[in-house]
């Protein structure tokens, strides 16, 4: 349970990968001892890998998005996650941010619990940046049916797409941004 991309290494439940990092006399390792410090940024049940998040959920190795972001340390930059709808951005590239998110996503949150939760986070975020809300529901009801049904191995898409729709209105709600129109929940 060892992989590397460009000059990241994950070892999943691999201790002995500390053994052979470098190489020492007759031991062959991956580095040679000296030339590269190797940093460890995270170890235990949770650890950060690239832009996911592991753990060891009920059912084994979980993921979920990681954004580095959102530590302390970087939360006084300020970040802008989408452009707001008045930009001169062509309007299908701005809605095609729910089209590739909701992919990206559905990739990397193991669990739908999860999926729901960054989804909804992105469409009220997308929300409070002036977007049609109708329309950014109507595009994920429309990827959710005809695009992904079989995403997360779903009893009922309605139901999935029922619980996007009340998680968004949630956020929406939790920071008094009331004057939203907001398509109710059993529009299908």
């Amino acid at each position: 349970f060892v992989g590397r991309f460009v000059d990241d290494l994950l070892g999943v439940d691999a201790d002995i990968l500390r053994d052979y990092l470098y190489i020492d006399g007759a031991r062959r390792g991956v580095y040679p001892r000296g030339t590269l410090q190797l940093d460890e940024t995270g170890a235990g049940p949770e650890v950060p890998y690239m832009d996911i998040q592991l753990y060891r959920g009920p059912e084994g190795i979980a993921t979920d998005l990681y954004d580095k972001r959102l530590e302390p340390g970087f939360r006084r930059i300020k970040m802008i996650r989408f452009p707001h709808i008045e930009s001169f951005i062509s309007d299908s590239a701005k809605y095609n941010i729910v089209t590739s998110q909701l992919i990206r996503f559905s990739r990397l949150c193991s669990t739908k619990s999860s999926f729901v939760h960054r989804l909804a986070d992105m469409l009220a975020a997308l929300t409070l940046k002036q977007y049609n809300t109708a329309r950014l529901f109507s595009k994920v009801r429309k990827l959710i049916y005809e695009r992904f049904p079989d995403i997360y191995a779903v009893h009922s898409v309605h139901t999935l797409y029922r619980d996007i729709v009340r998680r968004t209105h949630t956020i929406l709600r939790s920071v008094s941004y009331t004057h939203l129109t907001l398509p109710t929940i059993c529009s299908v």
